[in-house]
């Protein structure tokens, strides 16, 4: 059976593109959480080797995350640069509670949510819960092009309310 597979239709794809329509597809929940996307690049001309949709799905993915992990009033940063020699990163960086130490091995995983990366703030709340796949889904469609993903977050306050700035980290292979 091909049960959990997929293909991928590779061609040259657009950075700007996939961030405008990102941003298109995201501002309406930032704007319900009261949090601004902020984004930064310079790569007008760059294009990028993968299956047009799975990109904008992995950074959509993110920054709704990012977003729903922050509190009203700070921003949700996306940057998009070079990375070494002949690679592109995408980078979604939040101020919101972060991911505990313990959680970054096991947050890939299927249906694994780190607890206070939940919500804002509560790890008992099922407000904006999702089922635990996102951030596998991100993984798996990242290393189906080739490329990798990176979770930091180192928490800045021990006790509740966390703070941390969690930085999401993929990167693909540039083509032009």
């Amino acid at each position: 059976t091909n049960e959990g597979t997929f293909e991928l239709n590779c061609a040259p794809v657009s950075v700007s593109d996939i961030l405008d329509r990102c941003l298109t597809l995201t501002r309406p929940q930032a704007a319900r959480c009261f949090v601004r996307p902020d984004a930064v690049h310079d790569l007008q001309d760059t294009t990028i080797m993968v299956d047009e949709v799975r990109p904008l799905q992995v950074l959509t993915n993110l920054v709704n995350n990012a977003i729903k992990s922050s509190a009203e009033g700070t921003a949700v940063r996306i940057k998009i640069s070079p990375e070494g020699r002949d690679g592109i990163a995408f980078r979604v960086i939040d101020t919101g509670c972060g991911i505990p130490k313990h959680a970054l091995a096991t947050v890939t995983e299927p249906f694994r949510q780190a607890g206070s990366y939940r919500t804002r703030f509560s790890p008992y709340s099922t407000d904006n819960a999702g089922a635990g796949l996102g951030l596998a889904i991100v993984k798996r469609l990242t290393e189906a092009h080739g490329g990798t993903l990176h979770i930091l977050s180192p928490l800045h306050i021990s006790e509740p309310p966390r703070q941390a700035e969690t930085s999401y980290a993929v990167f693909f292979l540039q083509t032009t």
